[in-house]
C-alpha cells in the first residue's frame, strides 16, 4: 500500500537481451499512466534484485505462499483484486512473475528448477508486526487466498515459498530432478544436517 493506505500496483519488468529492443517492450507499460515512480534503467542483475532490500524490515514476521499457474487468467485476475480488497493488514501482497522468453528454452535437467514452460508465479506475502497483534488474520487471509485459488494452480510451486507440510507440491516443484536432487543430498548431507 501508498503512505496514505491505498492500494497500489508495483510493476518491475526485467528485460534481458538487446537494450534498444528491451525499450520497446517496455514503452507500453510507461503508457498506461502516470506512475508515482519510475526508473527503467540499464543494471547488473546483482543491483536489480537489491531494489526491493529498502522495504525489507527485520523483526516482522512472514507468512506467505508461492504457487503457479498457467497464466494470469480473468478469474484469477478477479479473485486476486478481491483477495487484495480483504487483506487485514498493509503488510499483506499479492506479486505476480511472469515466466517466460529465455527461461523457457532451458532445458529441464540444467538446474533444479522443474518447471521449464511460460507460466505465472504467484507470491502471498503477509509481513507481520508482532507489536501489532498475533498475525493470525494476516496467517488467515494467505489460506483463504491459497484456497480460492487452488483450483486454478499448476501442480508444484516455488521452493523457497513451501512449508515443510507441503511434500508432494515441493516434489512437483523439481519435477524430474527431484530424485537427482535427492540422491546429491544423500551423497553430500546423509546425516540431514541441512534442511529447509
Amino acid at each position: 500500500p501508498s503512505p496514505d493506505g491505498s492500494v497500489v500496483v508495483a510493476v518491475t519488468p526485467s528485460w534481458i537481451g538487446d537494450p534498444a529492443e528491451g525499450e520497446a517492450v517496455m514503452a507500453p507499460i510507461l503508457a498506461l499512466g502516470t506512475p508515482l515512480m519510475a526508473n527503467f534503467a540499464s543494471t547488473s542483475f546483482g543491483v536489480s534484485r537489491g531494489f526491493f532490500d529498502a522495504h525489507i524490515h527485520l523483526g516482522l514476521h512472514t507468512s506467505g505462499d508461492g504457487a503457479w499457474f498457467p497464466s494470469l487468467s480473468p478469474e484469477l485476475t478477479d479473485i486476486l483484486l478481491d483477495q487484495v480488497d480483504r487483506a487485514p493488514s498493509p503488510g499483506c501482497s499479492v506479486l505476480t512473475h511472469d515466466f517466460h522468453g529465455a527461461a523457457t528454452k532451458i532445458a529441464p535437467e540444467a538446474t533444479p528448477f522443474g518447471l521449464r514452460a511460460a507460466h505465472l508465479m504467484l507470491e502471498l506475502v503477509a509481513q507481520i508486526d508482532p507489536a501489532q497483534g498475533d498475525g493470525s488474520a494476516e496467517r488467515k487471509w494467505v489460506q483463504q487466498t491459497k484456497d480460492r485459488t487452488a483450483h486454478l494452480r499448476l501442480p508444484g510451486g516455488y521452493p523457497n515459498m513451501m512449508s515443510p507440510h507441503d511434500r508432494e507440491r515441493v516434489k512437483h516443484a523439481y519435477g524430474l530432478n527431484a530424485e537427482r536432487l535427492r540422491a546429491v543430498k544423500r551423497r553430500y548431507d546423509p546425516d540431514g544436517m541441512f534442511t529447509a
